[in-house]
């Protein structure tokens, strides 16, 4: 909120020097926000820090002694809304100063415009470098993308010790300038950290299970997703629900593999080679731990699921390795006819 404030009021302060702004009875400032569609929240967030900050403005008595005026519109975050409504904005509004509350790609469409007629803008959020670019009119509130991709690869690289890193980006700006972000951080601080995957995903994505699952082949120390929260909550979601049903299907498996030492155990309770029976009583205690280990698996991390996996196919090596060896008093075997 004290954020919101300080834009408003560098926003105003360009108004001194505006002769528009003097002959009006209120400070008109212009907004666009996505407030349908896929982006609205972030949209009324955006309009709702703006208009709490408004208010504590015009209760300090305003600017130039004249109340602050917010003309907003819905632009959807598309870009051929955002270029429309800017016009309305500056022809129709007269506004003299503007907040872009929007995503990368529309902010980045308007911000020539309102160079072009020297009215200052500044980005709420837009993250993409074009925004500022477009000349000395135009303001950030915020990290570039780049700060936050590179903050990311720090992240990955020293906070959770990845070696090997699967992208997966949503293909607009803010996923790409991000995703640059983090390759910047990997080329210059850790060239040793491993992309082994990177796809990309279109905006209107909603089943991102075919990519989890390509992730999951690979199975890389962290997945790098940068993309929004209606992105990346359905994401998290689809990527817990395979899990779930690997775990399902891995629990079945050990539960086979566990019942099949115990049957070939059982089988060779009347068996008299010494190897066998010296290591009877290992084996059947130790097919019980699996058994119980299953249970107290439900839901266990993949890294236990592999040591659980690890120590009965071990079991049954060993088991197998003994029935393959002959008994001691067995006379040797002579083949037909010779």
């Amino acid at each position: 909120m004290r954020v919101s404030k300080v834009v408003l009021l560098a926003l105003c302060a360009a108004l001194l020097l505006s002769s528009a702004a003097l002959a009006e009875d209120t400070v008109k400032i212009g907004l666009l926000v996505p407030l349908t569609g896929p982006a609205a929240a972030d949209g009324a967030s955006a309009l709702a820090s703006v208009q709490i900050a408004l208010d504590q403005v015009n209760a300090d008595g305003g600017v130039l002694g004249k109340q602050v005026e917010l003309i907003y519109y819905d632009d959807r975050a598309d870009t051929k809304d955002a270029v429309a409504l800017a016009h309305k904005l500056i022809e129709q509004d007269k506004i003299v100063a503007f907040v872009a509350g929007s995503y990368s790609l529309p902010t980045r469409s308007v911000a020539p415009i309102f160079q072009e007629e020297e009215i200052p803008l500044v980005a709420a959020y837009a993250i993409h470098p074009d925004v500022t670019r477009a000349g000395d009119y135009c303001f950030r509130n915020g990290f570039l993308g780049f700060v936050e991709g590179k903050a990311a690869g720090y992240a990955s690289h020293k906070l959770l010790g990845a070696k090997r890193v699967a992208l997966l980006t949503s293909d607009n700006d803010f996923g790409t300038t991000l995703v640059t972000g983090f390759k910047m951080y990997k080329d210059k601080y850790a060239p040793e950290m491993e992309i082994v995957s990177e796809q990309t995903y279109p905006m209107s994505e909603t089943d991102y299970k075919p990519y989890l699952s390509k992730i999951k082949e690979i199975n890389p120390d962290v997945i790098f997703a940068s993309g929004y929260y209606f992105q990346t909550g359905p994401m998290l979601r689809q990527a817990r629900e395979l899990y779930q049903r690997e775990v399902e299907r891995e629990s079945e498996r050990m539960n086979e593999r566990v019942n099949e030492l115990r049957r070939k155990l059982e089988s060779a309770a009347e068996d008299v080679r010494p190897a066998l029976q010296k290591q009877l009583d290992e084996w059947t205690a130790r097919a019980e731990s699996a058994r119980q280990t299953l249970e107290r698996l439900k839901g266990a991390s993949d890294e236990a699921w592999r040591e659980m996996r690890k120590g009965v196919d071990n079991a049954l090596q060993e088991y197998q390795e003994a029935l393959e060896q002959p008994a001691p008093d067995a006379p040797p075997t002579t083949a037909p006819g010779k």
